[in-house]
């Protein structure tokens, strides 16, 4: 038979224990609605990873160029490099068909097929200069022809282009050489100073573009 004591202290148990279990309930909950809004508001880490690199191709968007500038002749004069260095990579394999061959043959090859990777990514990610825009042009940028009187009496006529077609023939000269540097953005009578390792020496432009050949 249950006494009255012994029934109140069950009953207090009870209560202790529903209390227990309902605080318990709610810290799980509390907890639960945390981590969800955690999860709302904090990125992952997969969110801030930077996404791979492009290749950034050639455009004119908002008045920007965002690839190397070459002349359309420069283009078609560096295409023809090209296809002299394949003819030279059909030799070089044949060679390397010798098992005496020599390690320079290795070397060769591989110097070639760099070359022409090299030469084919410039020219796909190029933006061709209107030459008959660069002949009207006002001052000397990329693409220009001018006729350059030197101070001691010499004249000469050079195209400022970009360094890998600078190659192509004895008029073109490459921007980052000191005299392209010196050119770039002056116009007809203006005076210069070329810096170089000899010393410096002065010149007058005489013309550009389309009136080099007339002067």
């Amino acid at each position: 038979m249950t006494t009255p004591a012994k029934k109140a202290t069950v009953k207090k148990a009870t209560v202790k224990k529903a209390t227990v279990k309902k605080a318990t309930v709610k810290k799980a909950t509390v907890k639960k609605a945390a981590a969800s809004r955690s999860a709302t508001t904090t990125p992952t880490s997969a969110t801030n990873q930077t996404p791979p690199a492009r290749r950034r191709r050639p455009s004119r968007r908002r008045g920007q160029i965002t690839g190397p500038l070459l002349t359309a002749s420069g283009v078609r004069g560096l295409q023809e490099h090209i296809d002299r260095l394949r003819t030279d990579l059909v030799e070089y394999r044949e060679l390397m068909s010798d098992p005496k061959r020599d390690e320079r043959v290795v070397l060769e090859l591989e110097r070639l097929i760099e070359e022409v990777t090299g030469f084919e990514a410039l020219i796909a990610e190029a933006v061709v200069i209107d030459e008959e825009t660069a002949a009207a042009a006002e001052v000397v940028s990329l693409g220009t022809r001018v006729l350059v009187q030197f101070a001691d009496g010499g004249t000469d006529v050079v195209r400022v282009v970009h360094p890998a077609e600078a190659f192509l023939d004895d008029e073109r000269v490459s921007s980052d050489a000191p005299l392209a540097k010196a050119l770039i953005g002056l116009s007809v009578g203006d005076k210069g100073q070329v810096v170089a390792p000899r010393g410096s020496l002065g010149f007058t432009v005489v013309a550009l573009g389309a009136g080099v050949d007339a002067a």
